[in-house]
């Protein structure tokens, strides 16, 4: 009985241990990884459709993109404008 409960379970414990890979935020931190990644992906047509290859693609392109910054989420303007002249009427 005992050994017919680790069999059934057995295959689902081996599921759990292959994950879906990396995050896009983690491909974000980790350079070398996400360029190894990347060119397999580019390699293998079968690859790319992965959530993992994805994920580094995606990574890539935002770092390409943004020029190695992550969008921050503010705008363009932070709030630290360089006013001249201190604007208002007595200027």
């Amino acid at each position: 009985m005992i050994m017919q409960k680790i069999l059934f379970i057995l295959p689902f414990l081996a599921l759990t241990g292959c994950g879906e890979g990396q995050t896009k935020a983690w491909y974000l931190e980790h350079h070398a990884a996400r360029e190894k990644r990347v060119l397999e992906c580019r390699n293998d047509a079968k690859l790319q459709v992965t959530p993992d290859c994805q994920n580094a693609m995606a990574a890539n392109a935002e770092l390409f993109v943004f020029g190695g910054q992550r969008n921050s989420g503010k705008g363009v303007d932070d709030g630290q404008s360089t006013k001249k002249g201190g604007g208002g009427a007595g200027s």
